[in-house]
């Protein structure tokens, strides 16, 4: 259901895709970490990962 509100509000915001569950073992490792992060309520990593992908993809 995330992903699915994710592409939506991509969409909608009229952003890039980007892949949102990444699936190289690098990336998912650093993205899994960021998600920890999050859960602790430290939201930095997340909007870093965030926003490395958005500028990569536009």
């Amino acid at each position: 259901m995330t992903r699915l509100f994710l592409t939506e509000l991509l969409r909608r915001l009229d952003l890039p895709n980007v892949e949102l569950a990444p699936t190289e073992e690098a990336s998912r490792a650093k993205y899994l970490q960021a998600l920890r992060a999050a859960d602790k309520l430290d939201w930095q990593p997340l909007i870093a990962l965030w926003a490395t992908r958005l500028a990569a993809a536009t």
